[in-house]
């Protein structure tokens, strides 16, 4: 009887572990799933870890911030380069050091690289009076390991030594470049295998020139200093340098070097892309060894064996990564072995390997919402859409539209590449794309996220789901989860079929037609009062809480076919919907495309505003403060100041015609006033002025108006050889110009003196603009300063001394500082000028001030030419010297 019960107490166990091994080959639940971490991979951005720009004691710096130069003298004159004809190469600003070292104690870009690949780069000239040699570059550890760059032979070449960790060195001397004065270029190059050294004169149109390069070095082999002081720009003779760069090189690529001058880089890693394997808990019954066996096929080929792991254990993910995919589409498929069988088998979804750079939009806000893309101030005017595809790319771009947020989820029947091309088509069509991650699962939101964010056209992310009842916890917890994925993107919360108004989620508050989703809601009897009120209540501080950078943004959702009394908006509601948004402080446009949208009448006619919208963009991004115009009731205004010009929108928010007089605040008079996209003028009156608007009538005025700053500088000339001015030396005499003569074949100049030493005195740039002279017959420059060396002569070591008379054109900007004079000379040249009387206008045109941005007028001044009829005699029987020659100046 026992050994009965033993039988079948045997049996009843073999029939389970059948039953559990039957189970796990049949379950529902897949035994190995396969995935990878995105669908398209692309070439990892470069990372740019350092970038000085020497141009003025105010942009001294790096970009970053994080690797600050101290300098052991004063700065000294900024001097601009101007270049020479037909030298596009060079560069425009130059910056004497005075003799000093510029460094960065304890810290350099260098220990952030590591183990990859990079670009160091830099250039400078080795000063005045020919050229003289100095340290374009001091990095180093005790042993060598780091990189000095030096100039030699007076500036006229460069020599570089690198030494990478493992020993591998590079030591190189160019040939010479042509005079030490002149701007020179270097960079020294590491990238897989190799190091480089290359240098180019920027005044000769030399081409880069590879000096040397030397192989042999190690992947794992680093150019760490261990905090070594970052020195650059030491020189006795006031060498000038421009602009240093360090950047890290992550994958291969094509780099772009300062010169504009692009070389072939191959990075230390290679581009990769990570697999996960994970198995369900019944794996963990199969029969031992158990391996994974990875296989990838290309373009729809052959599989091919990548490598088979075996797991020491089966609860985790397996990762493996796939190292220098080449271009082209892939799948992979994972089998899984057991005892020597295959028993499940997985296969990924296709991915795509695109052999391009990724260049991401950088997406951020002002601190007063303006959106800016890529640095620039935007005004986004977008489309909320279920769908996109080339028709409705082409329609946004037939209508003036920059922007559309659309799911973008595409279907099994769609392949990456026909989706990546998608996102192509936007970027040409000039649209930033809100991609959803609507209805998709959690898990699946980083796949989503890393396939996507690397294309230029994307600028943010919605993070609405479908379950409106989801909670504010778990909506944080996703936003903690993939903010940190797209730091350089924004996200929102809201659905294109549902607007989400005040949701804490989302980086921008949506205002208008969620109002009239319903079909219980009451048909709206102004629909433009309607959209101006939700504006404004979003844009209170209690409704819009500040975001990490400043208040939230609002922008306005209009739909083209929401009914007003029931009947469809018209044009002219159309129009004042979006120009009153505008006013009510929304700084975005947004259409909400129902089923009909596109092909309603309203959606045509919602372009001429947005096309008269994006030609205000400027105005309405200006960072200016809005101010408001004095009317009726009825009439909305918004004012901005730009460019010197005030500009006001008003609209007629009422149904009724209406004759509404505007008064401009703080306006004593106002000047010219244009209507803009209507072609007419406005008569003022005072500091108001009175026009006609039609029922929800909208104009736009370009003012010129009295509240600007009138004054900037004085403006006069100086002749050494003119009647002297005894109350004021130095000044004309008052009410008459100077009077210039010269002979036939004589060059003669007068310097014309920009003097802002006023008590309200502000920094500025201007543009110097002359006439009355034949072409050719003179030359406008401007003076350079140099720190003066002590030669015994007039001047003192440390003194400044004109240096440079610098070409400059009526479309060559000029700065004046607060409490500086500029001089501008002008030199007649009379080879080219007939015996007679001649009257030169010198007009200066004022630009950008840098505190009080208001127009300014512009300033002229006049000089009296005489050109007598005899000629000089060509040589000269006297010697002339100059204080820094020690040889005489002869013809």
């Amino acid at each position: 009887m026992r050994l009965i019960k033993r039988i079948c107490l045997a049996g009843i166990v073999v029939a389970i572990t059948a039953a559990v091994a039957q189970r796990a080959v049949s379950a529902d639940e897949p035994l190995v799933n396969v995935s990878i971490d995105r669908h398209v991979i692309l070439n990892r951005p470069d990372q740019q870890l350092a970038y000085w720009k020497f141009e003025s004691p105010d942009l001294l710096g790096e970009e970053t911030h994080q690797y600050r130069l101290t300098a052991e003298a004063p700065w000294g004159e900024t001097v601009a380069l101007n270049p020479r004809a037909g030298n596009r190469w060079a560069l425009n600003t130059r910056q004497p050091d005075n003799g000093t070292f510029y460094v960065c104690r304890g810290r350099n870009p260098l220990d952030a690289i590591g183990a990859d690949s990079f670009v160091v780069e830099g250039f400078g000239n080795g000063g005045n009076w020919g050229g003289h040699d100095r340290v374009a570059l001091d990095c180093r550890t005790e042993s060598g390991v780091g990189i000095l760059v030096v100039t030699k032979d007076r500036g006229t070449r460069y020599e570089a030594t690198v030494q990478l960790s493992d020993g591998s060195q590079l030591t190189a001397t160019s040939q010479h470049m042509g005079p030490g004065n002149h701007w020179s270029y270097f960079a020294v190059v590491r990238d897989r295998g190799r190091l480089r050294f290359y240098v180019r004169n920027m005044e000769t149109r030399m081409p880069l020139t590879l000096v040397e390069l030397a192989t042999g070095s190690k992947d794992q082999a680093t150019v760490t200093t261990d905090g070594a002081d970052w020195k650059l720009g030491g020189g006795p003779w006031y060498p000038s340098f421009d602009q240093y760069r360090v950047t890290r090189i992550l994958s291969d690529r094509m780099f772009a070097l300062l010169t504009g001058d692009r070389i072939d880089i191959k990075g230390i890693r290679r581009t990769r892309a990570t697999l996960t394997a994970r198995l369900n808990s019944d794996a963990g019954n199969l029969p031992k060894p158990v391996a994974l066996v990875f296989e990838m096929a290309t373009e729809g080929g052959e599989w091919q064996h990548v490598t088979t792991v075996e797991p020491e254990t089966l609860k985790l993910p397996i990762h493996h990564e796939l190292l220098g995919l080449p271009a082209g589409t892939h799948r992979v498929r994972l089998r899984l072995m057991s005892a020597g069988q295959e028993v499940a088998r997985s296969q990924t979804r296709e991915f795509v390997r695109i052999d391009a750079d990724p260049d991401p939009a950088r997406i951020s806000f002002s601190t007063a919402g303006t959106l800016r893309i890529n640095g620039q101030r935007s005004l986004p005017i977008g489309l909320i859409t279920r769908k996109l595809d080339q028709a409705v790319i082409h329609d946004l771009k037939a209508h003036g539209y920059s922007l559309v947020l659309t799911d973008c989820q595409s279907d099994e029947t769609s392949s990456i590449q026909q989706d990546w091309e998608l996102l192509n088509a936007c970027q040409q069509a000039g649209l930033a794309v809100v991609l959803s991650l609507r209805d998709r699962k959690s898990e699946d939101d980083g796949i989503t996220i890393r396939t996507w964010r690397g294309h230029p056209a994307v600028a943010g992310w919605n993070l609405h789901n479908t379950d409106r009842q989801q909670n504010r916890q778990s909506g944080w917890a996703t936003w903690r989860q993939i903010k940190p994925l797209v730091p350089d993107q924004f996200l929102t919360a809201t659905s294109p079929g549902y607007t989400t108004p005040r949701s804490s989620l989302s980086s921008v508050l949506f205002a208008g037609a969620a109002a009239s989703r319903s079909k219980d809601a009451p048909l709206e009897k102004n629909a433009v009062r309607a959209l101006a009120m939700r504006v404004r209540a979003l844009r209170s501080p209690q409704t819009r809480p500040l975001a990490p950078y400043g208040a939230r943004p609002v922008w306005a959702v209009l739909s083209g076919t929401v009914a007003s009394q029931g009947r469809p908006l018209s044009a002219a509601e159309l129009k004042a919907q979006v120009f009153a948004a505008i006013v009510a402080g929304a700084q975005g446009i947004l259409v909400l495309d129902d089923k009909q949208t596109r092909q309603s009448e309203a959606f045509s006619q919602l372009g001429g505003p947005f096309e008269q919208l994006r030609q205000l963009t400027p105005v309405i991004t200006d960072p200016n403060s809005v101010r408001r115009a004095h009317t009726t009731d009825s009439i909305e205004t918004w004012v901005k100041r730009h460019n010197g010009y005030d500009y006001v929108i008003a609209v007629n928010t009422s149904q009724e015609t209406l004759q509404s007089t505007l008064a401009l605040p703080n306006a004593r008079a106002l000047g010219r006033i244009e209507v803009l996209f209507e072609d007419r003028l406005v008569k003022p009156m005072g500091d108001r002025f009175t026009d006609q608007f039609e029922p929800f009538g909208v104009h736009v005025y370009k003012i010129l108006a009295d509240t600007a700053a009138r004054s900037i500088a004085r403006l006069y000339p100086v002749y050494p050889f003119g009647p002297m001015n005894r109350t004021e030396p130095g000044l004309p005499l008052p009410g008459s110009g100077p009077q210039v003569t010269l002979a036939r074949g004589e060059l003669e100049s007068v310097c014309v003196v920009v003097d802002n030493r006023g008590e309200q005195a502000d920094t500025f740039d201007f543009l110097v603009q002359y006439s009355g002279l034949p072409a050719g017959s003179s030359r406008v420059a401007r003076t350079a300063y140099v720190p003066a060396r002590d030669h015994g002569g007039p001047h003192a070591a440390g003194n400044e001394v004109a240096d440079a008379l610098i070409d400059t054109t009526s479309f060559t900007p000029v700065t004046i500082a607060a409490g500086e004079c500029r001089h501008i000379w002008v030199t007649l040249n009379g080879n080219r000028l007939k015996p007679g009387n001649y009257n030169l206008n010198v007009t200066l045109v004022p630009m950008t001030a840098r505190r009080d941005r208001r127009e300014r007028n512009r300033i002229s001044t006049r000089v009296s030419i005489h050109v007598h009829d005899f000629e000089l005699p060509r040589k000269i029987p006297l010697h002339v010297y100059s204080w820094d020659q020690s040889m005489p100046l002869t013809n």
